[in-house]
């Protein structure tokens, strides 16, 4: 991808391709604005795109560009509600990004908390922990009147300590949505398929809740279905959030729950913690703990968090992770259903749908089930498995009294549905 950012046409594609061609190793590289774009297939592996400018017709580019922007809190609350809501999400763009350059260690850190958990996960400082972008003589170059209220300091001297305390957020998030992409992934399947937003704003994902549907809520948003993200975009100490009613919502972080329909004065101090709160009945998978993604690695073993409710569903998707043959139907997908009644738990990882090179035959699911009592009896594929420490054959199943969590970890071939029976002494709530 070749980023031509100079604002006129006065350097043609020629120029830019002899400068670049060692670089680009073969593929053409393009303006940035969808003018120049409307005559190729952007997804085509010979060109890069990357659109700026939006014009008709712009969704079906890969991903935009927010264009230059200021440095202020509220520049960063106006990025938040644009990409996720009115200017991305709410016009059919779900892959949109922002700079993300900051006036001072604090803002840094919530945007790239913010970015973290969005659909593009990029930023435009090349070391953004550090807190050292060198704003003189640039500032009045990307002002904008109105949205900038706070002043740019480049000397972090007084605040000593804070710069790691910075790097501490920006790695924590993002390893956070490492291990969130087999969910992320997912959802932009659904994306693709049905058009439905990667991060949704409240109105579109709560419309029959009348705290939402006037879009009382712009600067929080769902990613997917059951994960709502709250950027912190202010100075804050304590933060309103708005928890959707009919649900009941779990505290990412320390498990708390909460009833939906009402607003959570939430605790903002810890600049490192980005609120995050999970539906009830969300089923997430995820992966191991990385740093980066290994583009020939085939994932093997999935880590899949249940928060049980009286039925949910979630639809893995699986490609080959390099080329579009997706787009000729070369993918897979693996339905998980959780139905919960009266004493009884059903888990169900339904027989894979479609075919790929390279899908594996068997994979290994550690099963977290949240906020559950100690089972009487655990059955999978009609097979009474102890609860306790040891293995017995391809199974293990381990309850946690302390988090009030029920782990199974089992082999499953994807050729064939599994049934995950889990009984309790008592109707749980």
């Amino acid at each position: 991808m070749v980023w031509q950012d100079i604002r006129s046409n006065g350097i043609t594609d020629a120029e830019i391709w002899q400068g670049l061609k060692k670089y680009s190793k073969g593929k053409r590289p393009l303006f940035m604005g969808c003018r120049k774009m409307q005559a190729v297939n952007p997804w085509d592996p010979y060109f890069c795109a990357f659109p700026l400018n939006s014009i008709i017709g712009s969704r079906r580019y890969p991903f935009v560009w927010t264009g230059d922007c200021s440095y202020s809190w509220m520049e960063l609350a106006w990025q938040i509600k644009a990409i996720t809501n009115t200017f991305g999400s709410m016009q059919g763009i779900s892959y949109i990004s922002s700079d993300g350059f900051a006036a001072n260690w604090k803002i840094q850190a919530r945007w790239n908390q913010f970015t973290a958990l969005s659909a593009v996960a990029r930023s435009h400082h090349p070391k953004p922990w550090t807190s050292d972008f060198n704003t003189e003589g640039f500032i009045e170059k990307i002002r904008i009147t109105g949205r900038d209220t706070i002043e740019i300091n480049n000397n972090n001297e007084e605040e000593s300590g804070t710069i790691p305390l910075l790097e501490q957020s920006i790695r924590k998030h993002l390893k956070l949505r490492y291990r969130l992409l087999p969910y992320i992934y997912s959802t932009a399947f659904q994306n693709y398929t049905t058009g439905m937003p990667i991060c949704r704003p409240m109105l579109l994902a709560f419309p029959k809740d009348y705290k939402c549907s006037g879009d009382q809520w712009p600067y929080q948003y769902m990613l997917g279905k059951y994960l709502l993200i709250a950027p912190v975009y202010g100075d804050f100490n304590t933060m309103e959030i708005y928890l959707p009613e009919g649900d009941v919502w779990t505290d990412f972080w320390d498990g708390e729950r909460y009833k939906g329909g009402q607003i959570l004065r939430y605790d903002t101090r810890d600049i490192t913690k980005l609120p995050i709160f999970i539906k009830r009945g969300a089923i997430i998978p995820k992966i191991s703990d990385r740093n980066w993604i290994e583009p020939d690695l085939t994932e093997k073993q999935y880590i899949i968090d249940v928060y049980p409710d009286k039925h949910s569903e979630f639809l893995m998707y699986f490609d080959d992770g390099k080329t579009d043959k997706y787009k000729s139907g070369e993918y897979s997908t693996i339905l998980l259903e959780c139905l919960k009644s009266g004493k009884e738990i059903k888990f169900i990882i339904n027989d894979k749908q479609g075919e790929f090179k390279g899908l594996q035959s068997s994979l290994l699911f550690n099963l977290n089930f949240k906020d559950v009592d100690r089972p009487e009896s655990v059955e999978i594929n009609n097979k009474n498995i102890s609860i306790g420490s040891d293995r017995r054959g391809n199974y293990k199943c381990i309850y946690n009294q302390k988090k009030r969590s029920l782990q199974i970890k089992m082999l499953a071939k994807v050729v064939d549905s599994s049934v995950i029976l889990i009984r309790f002494n008592k109707q749980s709530d």
